[in-house]
């Protein structure tokens, strides 16, 4: 089984921050915000931060902001 088969993943920098969207995901937002941020501190960014929106039913966006040292 494919884990991530028919989900999709775009990622763009944008004002300072870095913008996932996926769609058709069958985790809760809640499941790559948590990811996504310990993958942040993991990469010792500086004041790491993650926000998650549902822009419709089962599209996230994520924004992934940290402090440049």
């Amino acid at each position: 089984r494919h884990i991530f088969k028919n989900t999709g993943f775009r990622a763009t920098h944008e004002d300072g921050a870095v913008r996932i969207r996926m769609d058709n995901s069958d985790y809760p937002i809640e499941h790559f915000r948590g990811l996504f941020y310990e993958w942040m501190v993991y990469a010792r960014l500086s004041n790491p931060s993650v926000t998650a929106r549902e822009s419709a039913p089962r599209q996230y966006e994520y924004t992934l902001r940290w402090t440049e040292p």
